[in-house]
């Protein structure tokens, strides 16, 4: 494993704790809350080595990306966040991150987008053995309804019960 594979884990510090391996979903993964708090966290965590390797994030968005594009442009937005405080981004911590990193296309509304997701969590699970999920909700309060009743059908639910699943709202 490269030294850029391993990073999180060894900047922990030694009081503190790291997290266990999970799956983060980010419903709204292309909007402000996103970009401006949930990344820039996620960024802080790696670099103070509180995210284990075996971390991934799910952005799930309407709008019509790609993992690549959805990490070029949280790129820019981190690049220009940080050179606002004057300062400069850890290429290495944020590259550890963007690598676990896969954006999907969805409306919250529609059960495919839920399937399609809970197809990415089952391979994920089978491939590397990580059973928790977290559901971020960064979006406007008129979809918390739509998704906590979509993440409730079988498709997702039931499917995943070997590990914690949580759901996370931003309001």
């Amino acid at each position: 494993m490269s030294e850029a594979e391993t990073i999180a884990p060894a900047a922990s510090t030694a009081s503190g704790r790291q997290a266990p391996p999970a799956t983060m979903t980010i419903f709204g993964a292309g909007g402000d809350l996103t970009k401006r708090l949930v990344m820039p966290a996620l960024y802080n965590l790696v670099r103070a080595g509180r995210l284990p390797d075996g971390f991934t994030v799910i952005g799930v968005d309407i709008s019509d990306q790609t993992s690549e594009s959805w990490c070029d442009s949280l790129t820019a937005m981190l690049h220009a966040f940080v050179r606002a405080g004057n300062g400069a981004i850890d290429e290495q911590a944020w590259s550890w991150l963007t690598r676990r990193m896969k954006y999907i296309r969805g409306d919250f509304g529609e059960p495919e987008t839920f399937s399609r997701l809970a197809r990415i969590i089952e391979e994920r699970e089978r491939h590397d053995l990580v059973s928790n999920v977290l559901f971020y909700l960064a979006v406007a309060d008129r979809f918390f309804g739509p998704i906590i009743d979509q993440l409730g059908r079988p498709t997702i639910g039931p499917c995943l019960p070997a590990g914690d699943r949580r759901k996370a709202v931003r309001a």
